[in-house]
Parts: C-alpha cells; structure tokens; sequence
C-alpha cells in the first residue's frame, strides 16, 4: 500500500513538472509572436511615415513669413561688365607743381578692368594726406601701357577731379585705355625715375604680377 501511494505521488510530481515546462514553453512561443507583431507593425509606421515625407512637396512661406531683411527686388546691374583684376598696386609721387606749394602723394591702383569693346579701365586713388593746401596730379608720366615695339600709350581719358584735390582727403577715378579686343595682356608702367615698376595684367588668367623689363 505503501509503494503504491509513493508511486502515485512520483507521478503526479512528473505531471506537474512536464506541465509546468509545458507553460513555460507556451509563454516563451507567446511573446516570441508578440515581439515579432511589434517590430512588423514598427517598421510599417517608419515605412509610412518616410513614403509621406517623400511624397510632400515642400511649401513656399507666405509672403508675411518672409523676413523683411531679405530684397524683394532684384538689385542693379553694375555700371559696366568686364574682366575686372584687383590689384594692391602703391606708389610714392609728388605733386603738381600747378598748385604750389608740391606735396607728396599717395596713389593706389586698386583694379584694371578690361571691357568687351577692349577699353581698360584703371581704376585709382590718390592720397593727400600730407598735403597742406589744394594738389593736383598728373597721369601722363606716372601710369603709361608699356609698347615695347614704339611710344607707350597715355590714358585716353581721365576721370576725377585730379586738378584740385583738397587736403587731407582720397580722390577716387580711372584712367582709359584702348586695347585690341583680341589681346588678353598689357603691362603697365607704374611711377617715375629709378622707383619705376612694371606690371603685367593677363585678363585671360585674370591674374597680374610685377614684372622685369629689359
């Protein structure tokens, strides 16, 4: 009787272990499904939310939203177009003995601009910082375009009020001159005397250098 009731109790213990890895097994195969459920319906959301941002077609602000510091116009065409080359181009002169007393000058050459009617333009400033009373200045000896094959060529024009600089002040203009609308190069003579500089302007390369000449 004894041996009967130990084999009974053996075997419902058996039971109950089989049946709890049983559940163990169901509960496991239940939350494999669930996580899997749950990664599927992620991947949906993040494929759906990115069919919608590339299906939107981004909007134009209202004309209210744009900031008022941005120009609702469009700005204006500069004066004139051409192959323009900035320089830092500086020289010591004096000045004109028209006005007396002769003060010392500054005088920078800040761009050339070649233009498509082949006319260059030179663009200068004159410093009178020194200068005690009204100056003047003349270009014809201190700016020139190097012709090695006969006479340089002088400014066509002059643009300025070069002949009564006040003192103490900067003059802004240009000097004109004429170029083949085929040639790309020139050098111009810059100064007078043993400080006299050339320099080479290719508006091909928009590029200039000082150059040695002789």
């Amino acid at each position: 009787m004894y041996n009967k009731d130990m084999r009974t109790e053996k075997t419902i213990y058996i039971l109950l272990v089989l049946f709890a890895f049983l559940v163990m097994v169901g509960f496991y195969m239940v939350f494999d499904k669930l996580a899997t459920l749950s990664t599927s319906v992620a991947n949906t959301e993040i494929a759906l939310q990115m069919k919608n941002q590339s299906n939107t077609t981004p909007q134009a602000p209202a004309p209210s939203e744009i900031p008022s510091s941005v120009p609702t116009s469009t700005p204006p065409e500069p004066e004139e177009s051409g192959i323009a080359i900035s320089s830092a181009i500086l020289f010591e002169t004096s000045s004109n003995a028209t006005l007396a007393p002769q003060s010392p000058l500054t005088v920078t050459i800040e761009r050339a601009t070649k233009l498509p009617n082949g006319t260059v333009r030179v663009g200068v400033k004159v410093f009178t910082a020194q200068a005690a009373s009204y100056t003047a200045i003349a270009f014809d000896d201190l700016i020139q375009v190097l012709n090695l094959d006969g006479n340089n060529q002088k400014a066509t024009q002059v643009i300025g009020s070069f002949s009564s600089m006040p003192p103490k002040s900067a003059v802004s203009g240009a000097l004109l001159f004429t170029l083949p609308t085929d040639k790309n190069t020139l050098i111009l003579q810059v100064g007078s005397g043993d400080a006299m500089k050339f320099y080479e302007f290719d508006f091909g390369k928009k590029t200039y250098r000082e150059t040695v000449i002789g």
